[in-house]
This record gives structure tokens, sequence and C-alpha cells, in this order.
């Protein structure tokens, strides 16, 4: 089975880059708190994507965060290009806040854990691909997103449900076909099709500004 790259290409609304135009008119750095506002999100959660390397950020003293707006405009139209926050620079962070230093278990551990991370952030970039794959296939990779109502949810996921189940092989690096013919269960179905649409749905509605009822879909 041939692999298949999806481009996602996001315009930033007009609305969201006036603010952003207003946000940093006199200064090209902005705090952490100022930044999430125009970006509909907490400033924990913020600092979240930060720490999982999704929005870049930079440091004033030893713990205060700002960001530029191409780090914003980069996280919007999800254009992770640039160099993320490191290792090293997050343990270097630790040190000058607690004013110790790491010792070389330390640094292996920070190094099995570093790879960890990675190995977790290549999962689920794999799984997010895959996912989309199956949204593309079942609302159509041309269909607004103001085009999706419940009704349309209710038939793409009655579709996944009488199609029989594929398996991701680790080996080959392909998405296969079962040995038997097996149908999914509810809660794939939901885990498949329901529930990554409604992210979509609240993405566009509090970071593209798009107007989405998103009670409809409750």
């Amino acid at each position: 089975m041939p692999s298949r790259v999806i481009a996602i290409h996001v315009i930033i609304p007009p609305t969201l880059a006036a603010q952003l135009d207003a946000l940093f008119a006199n200064r090209p750095l902005q705090s952490n708190a100022k930044v999430a506002k125009p970006l509909g999100i907490s400033g924990r959660t913020l600092r979240r994507l930060g720490d999982q390397g999704k929005i870049r950020y930079r440091l004033k003293g030893t713990a205060h965060r700002q960001h530029a707006r191409e780090d914003v405009e980069a996280y919007l139209t999800r254009d992770f290009a640039w160099a993320r926050t490191s290792q090293d620079e997050r343990t270097e962070l630790r040190k000058r806040r607690s004013g110790t230093t790491i010792s070389n278990s330390g640094r292996r551990a920070n190094n099995r854990a570093s790879s960890f991370a990675a190995a977790r952030a290549r999962e689920q970039r794999r799984r997010l691909i895959a996912s989309l794959e199956t949204l593309c296939m079942y609302f159509g990779g041309d269909t607004p997103l103001m085009a999706v109502t419940p009704d349309t949810i209710a038939t793409a996921a009655a579709r996944w449900a009488r199609t029989a189940l594929r398996r991701y092989n680790r080996r080959t690096d392909q998405v296969e076909p079962t040995k038997r013919a097996i149908l999914p269960k509810l809660a794939s179905v939901n885990r498949q099709i329901v529930e990554p649409m409604r992210r979509l749905l609240k993405y566009g509605k509090t970071v593209l500004g798009l107007p989405i009822d998103l009670e409809v879909f409750d």
C-alpha cells in the first residue's frame, strides 16, 4: 500500500490577524498571558503547548516566557520547521532555577526521557495522520468544516461501522487488512470518527474563528 502525504494549509482568519497586529504593534515580544488571550486558550494551556514543542517561546530571565509574532503564526499554520526548545535548554533552565548541577546519571536519565518523548511524539504523529486520512476518506478532503453537521457525522460513523478493520504493521510500516473480516466496535467508531471530528470543529471555532455551534454536536 503506497504511503500518502497529507498537506494541511491553514490560513489565519482576518479577525485573528488584526488582533495579532494590535498585540505586536509596539513590542516584538509579548508575555505568555497576553498571547494566550487572542488564541482563546489559557496561559497554562499555552505553557503546556510550549513544553510539548508545539509553539516556540523565548525566556525572559529564568522563568518568564515571551512569544514573537512569528512564533504564534508558526503555531497557527502548523509550521514546526523551527528548532524546538531542546532538552539541553530545558535542563539548563532547571539548573538556573535550582542553582544545582546535573550529574552524569542525571544526564543519562534525561537522554532516556528525551528518547521516550521523541518515540511518543512519532507515535502521536502517526496516529494523527491516520486519523486525518480516515476523516478525509469518510467526509471528503474538500468538505469545509462549516458544511459538517450531526447528520454527516452520523452517516460517516455508520459507514465506518460497516467497514472491516485494518491493522498497522510495525514491521512493514503499512496499514493492512486483518486475516478475517472484523467490524469495529462502537468505542472504535467514536475514537476514529466522532471524537477527531469534534476536536477539528473545536479547533475551527476557537483558533480559526469559524462560526460553528459546537452545542449541536453534543
